[in-house]
């Protein structure tokens, strides 16, 4: 294969493109064996991960970390003894290090709906041995309990229940695809009984405007406050058929503010659209081949305008005021 041909790894540092270099070629020689499976160290632990599947873990096979935006965001917030909903955990990229830094004392509740991503999430907390820290449920998330149409993707991080595309050229389309009835709950509904949670993070593409709606009700007890943690899919948002906008203003309003925004392209166009709002970076990273700022203080109105009228927000951490 050409590297013309691999997406979005050119314009590599020499150091991202000898790693690529030297992993590539054995991530297909893995595949064109037959070999299903392969484990590797991601961060400071160890992941199990499906040669066959185009997204995720082809990543962490190539790169061994992805979204460092999130990583940093997490490290910086979750402390032992915390409680944790991990919405969309897929393989438990995140599961497994939020478990580790929720520690014993603390609890990660890991819901994934897709069976396959559900069987490697499990095996990827025994092989970490955390199993006592973080407990996984497979069934979705949504704003009323039941079931909805699933629909999947042969990247397996891009699954989800909300299959239309609104605007962008880099987001997959699943409408007309075929779907599946998984189960599916409101958090009032799956929390009823639980710890309460200090933190919800979640990756659903897109469907975090039900899931957050769903989530409304119970933001009328002002003791319930847990950092937010999602990443941003404007693509699938829209005034008129999936409005977000709405979403984040009852949030506003309930009391939420922006902790942290992690831009997108941030060397090709983010970081002049924080800038014209007055925003410089706190920090900028380098990550999944590009390079991401992270900023804090935004405003209410000006992170609704980024994450619902550009393509600029990659994810936003919020907190609520006690």
């Amino acid at each position: 294969m050409r590297l013309s041909n691999i997406p979005h790894y050119m314009n590599l540092s020499g150091q991202d493109f000898v790693r690529l270099a030297l992993n590539y070629p054995g991530y297909y020689f893995r595949r064109a064996t037959g070999m299903r499976y392969a484990e590797k160290a991601v961060h400071d632990y160890r992941l199990l991960l499906d040669l066959l599947d185009e997204g995720i873990s082809r990543e962490l096979w190539l790169i061994q970390a992805r979204e460092k935006e999130h990583v940093i965001m997490l490290r910086s917030v979750l402390k032992p003894g915390m409680t944790v909903l991990d919405i969309g955990a897929n393989i438990g990229y995140y599961s497994v290090m939020m478990g580790r830094l929720v520690g014993d004392s603390g609890k990660v509740y890991a819901l994934e709906p897709a069976t396959s991503n559900f069987h490697l999430l499990n095996v990827n907390l025994g092989l970490n041995d955390m199993n006592g820290v973080v407990e996984t449920f497979n069934v979705g998330v949504a704003d009323k309990t039941g079931e909805q149409d699933f629909f999947q993707s042969a990247r397996s991080n891009w699954h989800t229940f909300y299959p239309k595309v609104h605007s962008g050229a880099d987001t997959e389309s699943l409408v007309g695809s075929s779907a599946v009835k998984v189960p599916v709950v409101t958090i009032p509904d799956f929390l009823r009984g639980r710890r309460r949670i200090d933190l919800l993070r979640m990756d659903v593409e897109g469907f975090e405007v039900e899931i957050l709606t769903g989530l409304l009700p119970m933001l009328a007890d002002r003791a319930f406050r847990p950092m937010i943690l999602f990443e941003v899919h404007r693509p699938r948002y829209d005034d008129h058929e999936h409005n977000m906008r709405v979403v984040l203003r009852a949030l506003f309003e309930a009391g939420y503010g922006v902790a942290t925004l992690a831009s997108n392209q941030h060397s090709n166009g983010g970081a002049q659209v924080f800038e014209r709002r007055g925003y410089e970076p706190q920090q900028v990273i380098k990550t999944d081949f590009q390079r991401r700022g992270l900023y804090t203080r935004v405003s209410p109105a000006d992170a609704i305008e980024l994450l619902c009228d550009t393509d600029y927000v990659r994810a936003a951490l919020l907190t609520r005021a006690v």
